[in-house]
């Protein structure tokens, strides 16, 4: 019996995944990784990151596993950054273009906006 139905959700009965971890836990691991990771040691990942991208060539293998490995250091270290959404059409200030939404269509076209819909149609976001 599978635990999916044909659309892939998960079917009638399946108790689920463990779910995350207790956010203490979270906070334990990220403090051992920050206590391992000193600012010397992040400053010789940048270092070898620069390196990397300034040389040519590097395939697959080594080059793919050193980038996974910084990515993973700067997401727990840094955080990842903030997602934004520069709107602009070009050919005048983008605030003049929305002057005469309502606040309700100004919400219905930032939805369709983070969704991937037409975000300059409000007809098209609801």
């Amino acid at each position: 019996m599978s635990d999916r139905t044909p659309q892939g959700q998960f079917a009638p009965g399946n108790p689920g995944g463990p779910g995350r971890p207790p956010k203490a836990r979270e906070l334990a691991y990220l403090a051992v990784l920050r206590e391992a990771v000193s600012l010397a040691d992040w400053r010789a990942v940048v270092a070898q990151a620069k390196a990397d991208a300034v040389s040519a060539g590097y395939g697959e293998g080594e080059g793919a596993t050193r980038d996974k490995a910084r990515r993973f250091l700067a997401d727990y270290l840094l955080g990842r950054p903030a997602q934004t959404l520069h709107l602009d059409r070009g050919d005048d200030d983008v605030s003049d273009q929305y002057d005469g939404y309502t606040a309700d269509e100004l919400h219905a076209i930032i939805a369709a906006a983070e969704s991937g819909a037409g975000a300059g149609d409000p007809a098209a976001a609801g």
